[in-house]
């Protein structure tokens, strides 16, 4: 009787201690359920309504991820914040709905910015003036221009470790880094590392045209520097081609591995790749006050060259890219519909569809998509309808075939110099598929500011087609992957890729230079 009395104190004992270890459990799941007494829930679902209408009116990748052809559910998605923000119990979780809504959405344009720090015991500070360069020695005067040597310099693979690779310019006392790699006798490939799209990136560049524009008695600043920055960029690649050419090299592999992107340059330079007839992307612009001005500007840039071409033939091409960039400014009013649909339903892609909210200003290239070399006889006519004829000079440096090299940190410019070497016939990709940002900004503007908690969120206002008829955004699928093995070192990588263009290069039929795809 004793012991059972005694199993039983023990029992009693336990039961208390469960008892009291549930309650104690309980406590901190009823706190968490309250909600913060500054919260204001009204407010964020406000915030929540504007940014989709904002978005609506200006993103220009809204039609694509809302197509039948992707595999964002944006209904889902809009009914999944919908329910986080109903749920919410702070400002903090509050904000995780927004930014979990906003990376849904494949596109790296597509960005939530940092809160700006606040002033602390200072008025704000305006902007200097102009450093005065006049008398600058060349590399004060590039410093002060921000002319460096950003970005990525090095290969994104490791190709100067390997066997057989000799490094031919280095980058860093000369505009570009380039190589020349021989994986076998009698095989010889030349590596030309495009680490970013920005003139800014190569120092190298400035310094050889600051003294340049000096000597010719031509004006120094920012904008001219510019300009003759890129096409001392131009040249670069061009006799770099050309080198190549003479030391027998059987293929060009162009590195935008590790490229963060740049400006148009990523389309116009593909012309130096070949002899070919180049055709630049087809290029929209959300429905906004920023296609408005862009189609204004080109259409005065066509109207001015109007006024002095004395060539009946450039006059007439002329005349009809300012009819056809006359009838995009009148389309603006007649597409500005209701993308609520979006929210609600999937539809099939066509940007030119009813509702699409896009406006089709012309190409990547501007009004115009191609033109022949030296068009006109007028370089000016020929630069206002297309902006490549600028390197007309310098087209088919090379004519043999092309590898371009791309990864998951290749965006923006890189995707468009891939995608237009790509979908012209000019070179095969290799590696893996791109990170997928497509085109971002055309002119600039701030970004937008959710009317309550003041959350600044800025979204792409233009799109590149593909060949097929696909966004960039979805990203450049390499022709041949190279993709990352576990275990495999980069070392490993860059020699698997160098014998993938090597077995490529062997199976092209016998002096066909360029080879077309799906062949």
């Amino acid at each position: 009787m004793k012991k059972q009395k005694t199993k039983s104190a023990f029992h009693a004992l336990w039961l208390n201690l469960l008892a009291g270890i549930s309650i104690a459990l309980a406590l901190p799941a009823a706190h968490a359920d309250e909600v913060h007494p500054a919260f204001n829930r009204a407010a964020w679902e406000e915030d929540y309504a504007w940014l989709k209408k904002e978005m609506e009116r200006n993103y220009a990748n809204l039609a694509w991820f809302a197509s039948t052809e992707m595999k964002l559910d944006l209904p889902a998605l809009d009914r999944r914040t919908r329910d986080a923000l109903k749920t919410a119990r702070s400002d903090d979780e509050a904000r995780d709905a927004i930014k979990t809504f906003k990376a849904a959405f494949p596109d790296g344009h597509f960005s939530i910015y940092p809160d700006p720090a606040p002033l602390k015991d200072a008025a704000k500070i305006e902007d200097p003036p102009e450093a005065d360069l006049g008398h600058a020695d060349t590399a004060t005067a590039c410093a002060a221009l921000g002319y460096t040597n950003n970005g990525a310099l090095d290969f994104s693979l490791p190709f100067a470790s390997l066997p057989g690779f000799h490094l031919d310019t280095d980058g860093l006392t000369t505009v570009l880094r380039t190589g020349l790699v021989e994986p076998a006798p009698g095989t010889r490939l030349g590596l030309i590392r495009i680490q970013s799209f920005l003139p800014d990136d190569y120092g190298a560049a400035c310094l050889k045209v600051w003294p340049a524009l000096g000597a010719a008695g031509k004006e120094r600043n920012r904008h001219t520097v510019a300009d003759a920055v890129q096409q001392e960029w131009y040249v670069a690649v061009a006799d770099t081609l050309k080198r190549f050419d003479k030391a027998h090299v059987q293929a060009v592999i162009v590195d935008v591995g590790n490229n963060r992107g740049g400006n148009d340059s990523g389309d116009i330079s593909a012309r130096i790749f070949t002899r070919r007839d180049v055709h630049s992307a087809r290029l929209y612009l959300s429905n906004s006050d920023i296609a408005r001005a862009e189609l204004e500007s080109q259409a005065k840039d066509i109207k001015d060259e109007l006024a002095k071409v004395t060539n009946a033939e450039a006059k007439a091409a002329l005349q009809g890219a300012l009819d056809r960039l006359n009838a995009a400014l009148g389309g603006i009013a007649r597409n500005a519909c209701d993308m609520s649909w979006v929210w609600r339903e999937k539809r099939p892609w066509n940007p030119d569809a009813a509702c699409s909210r896009l406006v089709h200003i012309g190409s990547a290239g501007g009004p115009l998509d191609f033109l022949p070399e030296y068009a006109f006889g007028d370089t000016d006519a020929a630069e206002a309808l297309h902006w490549p004829s600028s390197v007309d000079g310098y087209r088919g440096a090379w004519n043999g075939p092309v590898y371009v090299l791309t990864d998951r940190k290749s965006f923006s410019s890189a995707e468009m110099f891939s995608a237009v070497m790509h979908d012209n016939g000019i070179a095969r990709t290799v590696g893996e598929r791109t990170g997928g940002d497509g085109c971002g900004f055309m002119g600039y503007h701030e970004p937008e500011v959710l009317p309550n908690s003041r959350i600044r969120i800025r979204m792409p206002n233009c799109m590149r087609l593909r060949a097929d008829g696909t966004s960039e955004v979805a990203g450049i699928a390499p022709d041949l992957p190279v993709l990352p093995i576990a275990g495999e070192s980069t070392r490993a990588r860059a020699a698997r890729a160098i014998a993938v263009i090597g077995d490529d290069l062997k199976r092209r039929p016998a002096g066909l230079a360029e080879v077309a795809h799906g062949e």
